[in-house]
């Protein structure tokens, strides 16, 4: 009959993979979020919508579509295929607004035979302030040493970290240049260049400064340090090693 036939057709037809939530899943995510010290952990199915979060807050709400940061809109694309770094943005979460950035990853079907469909990403929320404290160490540095984090967001340079340059104070965030504009740094140019070899220092009026670009991330970092700072020592030290060879040499000469 015609409805033994479709109940027969269910039974051999593979039953369709979804995300599923139990306890060990939950203690998981707890654990790498309590580890990694994440502001929050979200899981997203793909059709986009929030199926787990960690966190409650106002601005997220399961059953409803993922938010995306209006900076970088395309975060749930880019994360489909690979681990995806978003830019760096202002959020507000619950009662108070933080820097973050978002890290996507897509979460897939490894049953034999499903061909690994995507079933959804898992999303992490990472708050700046975190990084920031894994460049507040300036051994080495001196007294005018500085690090600075820096993105390219759309067409301006921003920096990611806060800092004081001589009397102005940089926040995060806050402008550091222009693709377009003459005007900025040359190291801020450079350290945002994918293919850029970085071996030299760059001379910039009063300071010198060496860059890297992190791949991944796509942040470009420089370390600077004033004239001011660098060049007496060397001073001192040539005049010390030049006074030395005259004195070894001229009595050799007259010999």
């Amino acid at each position: 009959t015609k409805d033994s036939q479709n109940v027969e057709s269910k039974q051999t037809q593979p039953e369709k993979q979804t995300i599923t939530f139990d306890a060990e899943l939950e203690n998981a995510i707890t654990t790498i979020q309590f580890a990694y010290k994440l502001n929050n952990v979200y899981i997203v199915d793909k059709d986009k919508k929030v199926r787990y979060i960690s966190k409650e807050t106002p601005e997220q709400t399961r059953g409803e579509e993922f938010k995306l940061p209006a900076v970088d809109p395309s975060v749930l694309v880019k994360g489909r295929d690979t681990i995806y770094f978003s830019k760096v943005t202002l959020q507000q979460l619950g009662k108070e607004k933080k820097i973050v950035f978002l890290v996507a990853a897509p979460i897939r079907d490894e049953s034999e035979g499903t061909g690994k469909d995507l079933l959804g990403q898992l999303i992490y929320e990472v708050d700046m302030a975190r990084v920031e404290q894994l460049i507040a160490d300036k051994a080495g540095l001196g007294s005018t040493g500085q690090v600075w984090l820096l993105q390219d967001q759309e067409k301006r340079f921003v920096y990611l970290n806060s800092f004081n340059n001589k009397k102005q104070k940089i926040s995060s965030l806050d402008n550091a240049g222009n693709k377009e504009d003459e005007s900025t740094p040359k190291i801020i140019v450079k350290a945002l260049k994918k293919d850029q070899k970085h071996n030299d220092a760059i001379d910039e009026n009063d300071y010198l400064a060496v860059s890297r670009f992190i791949p991944g991330v796509e942040w470009g970092i420089v370390v600077k340090n004033d004239k001011s700072e660098i060049y007496p020592p060397a001073d001192y030290w040539y005049s010390v090693f030049s006074t030395s060879y005259q004195t070894f040499r001229y009595p050799s000469e007259n010999d």
